[in-house]
């Protein structure tokens, strides 16, 4: 049986499904590589990346247009 912290048997979570309908997962923003959604709201929705650069993780956190300024 495997301890509490033993997290090898466990999967990923599935992605939250993307806002409107639209997910930027497996794309590339500047020098990050976008990997999962992560989550997301009303303004933002946030992305689990990596920096290409250097390897390093990260979490990118992109805002959402304001549907205001979307419609002028």
């Amino acid at each position: 049986m495997a301890s509490p912290s033993d997290d090898s048997n466990l999967s990923p979570a599935p992605s939250p499904p993307p806002m409107f309908g639209v997910s930027l997962a497996g794309r590339r923003l500047a020098h990050f590589q976008l990997e999962q959604r992560l989550g997301g709201g009303a303004s933002s929705t946030v992305y689990r990346a990596s920096d290409i650069r250097t390897g390093t993780p990260v979490a990118l956190k992109l805002l959402l247009p304001d549907a205001d300024e979307i419609t002028r």
